[in-house]
């Protein structure tokens, strides 16, 4: 029976699983929790204006910074990315951060994804899937790919994602794959979330020959609105202080690109690599995230709903041509401080040829090949709920058993 690994920041997210599985509208608030409530509602809703007032602002200031600029914008991936700009505006309103990552990640995912499948005969797996807003946006319908994911409730609404041909509840730190069982992998925003990235990207290796992976730098952390003047300033041991609670509030155990080079290469030959959204960038986005009360995915709800509806068609406008300035921005800088990295990657411990057919499901406490989900040595069956193969290691099991599948806190888009 495997064991939780307390020192794995990962675990970090068991306990929001298992709150979510908690029915809190019984409980009352105190009096003056309830007025700090009001006033953070109140908050939220005063610096909209503000967003759109420095949204305009930063728009002109870089307007002026591209025309005068040596450099040319040339990058394929960042010209590809202003293309899906539109795609995320209703989903990230005025959210300049999550619409630049993910906009940059589905340039590079979508141009490797289409040789990749040229190269495999096998199934895909996606890793941390999520509730499949970017999957979505990455794969056809015919693609039929097997989802994994920790959280059951993000997991259920890939139900409506045609390309999801098979949804399983699992550890994607070690994945309850057999060696060879995959043709290739696809996982997006996850790594930063693993302090062991060792031990989880060789067991990625030993299950498919190919994969494509992002990861955040240690320069995601340094980018926030307040490490960032900090250093500006010449305040470097506070804006450490204040990184490292940003690293324990958002779960992150980063390291350098160099750093994470080596990682990668210890199991994989890297066959394309980019990094992008320098630090600078990353920081003129932190100040939308900041004015919106909060540190990435997804917008806050109240915000959301006004600049969807009463103030669409500034928001409209002004996100889209925010968006592909600082995307356009971002093609001439510097890219030793980029906050992302991603690559497509053969592994180093098994051959295209020795992949099965059909994705190979194993027990995620004794390895032992599955049979209609069952375990013959562990004598366990695992159950199917709401169309998802609960996967799970007994110890994971305990954690996040209580599912209620009638219930859930997690809105339709929330990652």
């Amino acid at each position: 029976m495997q064991k939780l690994n307390n020192n794995e920041i990962n675990r970090g997210y068991l306990n929001f699983i298992k709150d979510l599985s908690n029915d809190y509208s019984s409980r009352r608030q105190s009096s003056l929790r309830s007025i700090f409530w009001k006033i953070f509602q109140f908050s939220q809703l005063v610096t909209i204006p503000l967003i759109y007032i420095f949204g305009a602002f930063l728009l002109l200031f870089l307007r002026v910074r591209l025309v005068f600029a040596k450099k040319r914008v040339e990058s394929r991936l960042h010209l590809d990315a202003i293309n899906y700009i539109e795609d995320f505006i209703h989903q990230y309103p005025m959210h300049l951060y999550p619409i630049l990552a993910k906009c940059l990640e589905i340039s590079f995912l979508k141009n490797n994804i289409a040789r990749l499948k040229k190269a495999i005969n096998g199934k895909i797996v996606e890793f941390a899937i999520g509730e499949g807003s970017l999957s979505k946006r990455i794969f056809l319908p015919e693609d039929r790919i097997i989802g994994l994911e920790l959280n059951p409730y993000s997991l259920k609404y890939t139900q409506e994602c045609h390309h999801v041909a098979t949804r399983v509840i699992a550890d994607c730190l070690n994945p309850p794959i057999i060696k060879g069982g995959a043709a290739a992998i696809i996982c997006n925003n996850l790594l930063h979330h693993v302090t062991d990235k060792k031990k989880t990207l060789r067991k990625w290796a030993e299950i498919a020959p190919y994969a494509i992976f992002n990861e955040n730098t240690n320069y995601w952390a340094s980018g926030w609105i307040k490490p960032y003047l900090y250093r500006l300033i010449g305040l470097d041991s506070l804006a450490e202080k204040i990184e490292d609670k940003i690293k324990k509030r958002q779960l992150q155990s980063l390291r350098t690109i160099e750093e994470l080079d080596l990682l990668v290469g210890n199991y994989y030959e890297i066959i394309s690599e980019n990094s992008f959204f320098s630090a600078k960038v990353f920081f003129y986005c932190s100040i939308f995230s900041f004015l919106l009360f909060c540190y990435g995915p997804p917008t806050p709800k109240r915000q959301k709903v006004i600049m969807n509806n009463l103030c669409w068609p500034l928001t409209r406008v002004l996100s889209f041509h925010l968006a592909k300035t600082l995307i356009e921005f971002d093609a001439i800088q510097n890219r030793d401080t980029d906050t992302y990295v991603i690559w497509s990657v053969k592994s180093n411990l098994i051959q295209p040829e020795a992949v099965n057919d059909e994705i190979m499901f194993s027990c995620p406490d004794c390895g032992e090949i599955l049979q209609n989900n069952y375990c013959r040595k562990c004598g366990r069956l695992f159950e199917v709920i709401d169309d998802m193969l609960f996967l799970l290691p007994n110890a994971l099991n305990e954690k996040i058993s209580n599912y209620r599948t009638f219930s859930s806190k997690l809105d339709k888009e929330h990652l």
